[in-house]
């Protein structure tokens, strides 16, 4: 609970303007780009993304759609909602062994959840590059937004709208085009930006802070919140 609880008093501090971090207060040795900097940190502190082990972040090394997906559902504070999708098989290429099963599986649920649709052949491709295409089109489901909002041409419909709600501010990519660990950091940030469908900021949305914790300060030095309890 306090992790959920710390991801969101991040995301409040970030639309206040309080967290803009400068370079050396990054936590990985080859990240030099100021807003990349920013990026990761934010991203850093709810737990989105990780570094290698070895105090690097890799900007500008792939992401694969399986790694994507696990970004997702933390976004989303559902890590810990994911493990009971552990045992499920959805796609034959994602067994209970595979270790994204939980994100995958909990991303391909029916309902509210399912924000991925796999592939024309039934499969997921865990480890091919995630493409900006399908980026953009699982982060505007993110938000709410449907196929029927996108038209019938894929990717084109959801790139309009990614560009449309700021999502896809700051990248210049088309459709087919793998995004790099630094290039999804920055979708990542601005969707937390964006407004969902019903017009509502995406941060607000998450859930993750209540009643039970108060935001005290932010150290921009450290990268550290500090909160209530």
């Amino acid at each position: 609970m306090k992790h959920r609880l710390l991801a969101l008093a991040l995301a409040l501090a970030l639309c206040l303007g309080l967290c803009a971090l400068p370079v050396a207060a990054a936590s990985f040795s080859d990240v030099t780009d100021a807003r990349t900097g920013r990026n990761v940190e934010i991203l850093r502190l709810m737990g989105v993304l990780e570094g290698d082990g070895q105090g690097r972040f890799r900007p500008d090394e792939g992401l694969t759609r399986a790694q994507f997906c696990k970004m997702c559902v933390v976004l989303m504070g559902k890590r810990g909602d994911s493990a009971r999708y552990a045992a499920r098989t959805i796609f034959p290429d994602v067994r209970a062994s595979h270790w994204a099963a939980p994100f995958v599986n909990f991303a391909a649920a029916s309902g509210e959840t399912a924000f991925i649709h796999g592939m024309p052949d039934g499969t997921f491709a865990p480890e091919s590059p995630i493409t900006f295409g399908q980026a953009a089109t699982i982060l505007m489901r993110l938000l709410g937004y449907e196929d029927k909002d996108a038209g019938g041409l894929w990717p084109e419909g959801y790139l309009k709208l990614a560009e449309g709600s700021g999502v896809s501010q700051d990248l210049n990519l088309g459709g087919g085009d793998a995004i790099t660990r630094a290039q999804a950091a920055q979708l990542f940030v601005n969707t937390l930006y964006a407004k969902t469908k019903s017009g509502s900021l995406y941060y607000e949305n998450l859930g993750m802070l209540g009643e039970e914790t108060v935001l005290l300060r932010v150290d921009g030095t450290n990268g550290r919140l500090y909160t209530e309890d």
